[in-house]
């Protein structure tokens, strides 16, 4: 064989090896971008999903059958709340359970709500390397900050029911503990986040108003009234008119009449007040935004969650108590004392300045890294380069998500109304209207008994 033979068959053969090669690494990428399409996929239908899974719980709660909707929840529950979502999955117990009546057992899911969210909110500090490098549906969720605050609202209710006025007390002053801890806490996190962006180019103003509850304030009110301690029953009463007058955002409605007479009560004369909550708190959806690197050397993804608020049925709410004794019949109109949605919003968006800065942080540093490693690849070969900047972009599409777990059962709005009647029994019957007056639902409760000088409470919920 000559020189010339064996010169062209080396060339041959390593043109072959390099062909091999590079088939090698395309086929890789293909089946590395389409496993990470897969997964993205399967990614997108589970947030969907997510949704459907609720629908046997949501259709027994919208028809008021909360017994039927806790039942449902059991059965389903597993299939519903994934590891990590623990917090979760005791929220949602925990207020079907109390519109259920099983106020001891509801207390115990909240008491462990209220617990899970501590531990979760300690253990998202070791959790913080995952989430930076991947998103934060990897973090055990530790629940949103109104989920937090009204746990112990709903467990002051639950004491009331069970006739624990001591531990009403207790859970309306931890209500209030948390509130005032509220704002400097995420102030701090959003502090550290803006530091970690180099290019001081995203700024996102982020303030939060809500710092004082008028539905906490009003059963606080009652209970001092049903302790006979008018002064500070007065105290917050006047709690509650700050309340509207300094977060008028959070207030933009008028305060209920009623609440003029609920420190009037005649000698002999017993008061019923009545707490209706409608609709549901909201829910999140993705936002994707694609921007510019600062250098303009390549886009990232950002993945927010917001809010999606649900439209409620309810537009009016009436009392009617009807005396067992003489047939007398005691009529009040509810009004709305406190949009928690509203409020869910508020606190939400001091979270969300937060997440906006990690999730820029996080998807550039993905972007950056792709960038990178496809300059290293290209310099010994543009295809090869191509090849890992594409991967490195699927990568980044696939995993950077936004965190979507809410609570799906607090409700949306509290309204109350109260009624001054003789000592005794009552048949009373709430009826929930629509906007065009006609009927949505009608609930009555018989042999309802009002006593003086004792907080006589009646609770009623319509989720539509």
């Amino acid at each position: 064989m000559t020189d010339t033979e064996t010169a062209d068959r080396l060339h041959k053969r390593s043109s072959a090896l390099r062909r091999l090669f590079s088939c090698f690494h395309v086929r890789t990428a293909a089946y590395a971008a389409v496993t990470l399409c897969v997964l993205a996929a399967l990614q997108s239908c589970a947030s969907v999903r997510w949704d459907e899974r609720y629908v046997s719980i949501d259709r027994y709660a919208a028809e008021g059958d909360f017994t039927g909707a806790h039942e449902q929840f059991m059965l389903d529950s597993a299939d519903i709340y994934g590891s990590g979502e623990e917090t979760l999955r005791l929220l949602d117990e925990g207020m079907l359970l109390h519109y259920a009546q099983e106020y001891k057992a509801s207390n115990d899911a909240l008491a462990g709500a209220e617990r899970a969210i501590y531990e979760n909110y300690a253990k998202s500090v070791s959790q913080a390397v995952g989430s930076a490098l991947i998103n934060d549906t990897i973090i055990d969720y530790a629940g949103d900050p109104y989920e937090d605050i009204y746990t112990n609202v709903f467990m002051a209710l639950n004491y009331i029911h069970l006739g624990m006025i001591e531990d009403a007390f207790v859970e309306i002053r931890r209500f209030d503990n948390k509130l005032r801890a509220l704002s400097a806490q995420y102030q701090a996190e959003i502090a550290q986040a803006q530091q970690e962006i180099d290019s001081g180019g995203y700024n996102q103003d982020v303030s939060i108003e809500f710092h004082n509850s008028a539905l906490a304030r009003y059963i606080s009110m009652l209970l001092y009234r049903s302790r006979g301690d008018t002064e500070s029953a007065r105290v917050d009463r006047r709690l509650i008119d700050s309340a509207f007058q300094m977060q008028g955002s959070l207030y933009p409605f008028d305060q209920p009449a009623s609440l003029n007479s609920e420190l009037a009560v005649e000698p002999g004369q017993a008061r019923l007040n009545i707490f209706a909550f409608s609709g549901r708190t909201p829910i999140k959806r993705e936002q994707t935004l694609r921007l510019l690197a600062p250098d303009g050397s390549f886009y990232f993804k950002i993945a927010l969650p917001e809010l999606e608020y649900l439209p409620s049925a309810v537009h009016r709410i009436e009392a009617a108590a009807v005396s067992q004794e003489t047939g007398e019949v005691h009529t009040a109109e509810l009004e709305l004392l406190e949009d928690i949605s509203l409020i869910a919003g508020d606190t939400f968006r001091l979270k969300q300045g937060a997440l906006y800065f990690k999730s820029i942080a996080r998807s550039l540093a993905k972007s950056a890294a792709g960038a990178a490693l496809s300059a290293v690849a290209g310099s010994e070969d543009s295809s090869l380069g191509s090849i890992v900047m594409l991967i490195t972009s699927l990568t980044t599409e696939a995993t950077e998500r936004a965190d979507l777990r809410i609570s799906r059962y607090f409700p949306a709005k509290a309204s109350v109304g109260g009624l001054t009647l003789e000592p005794g029994a009552y048949t009373v019957e709430i009826t929930y209207k629509d906007s065009d007056g006609s009927v949505i639902e009608r609930q009555s409760f018989a042999d309802c008994v009002v006593r003086t000088g004792e907080l006589n409470i009646l609770e009623t919920q319509c989720l539509r």
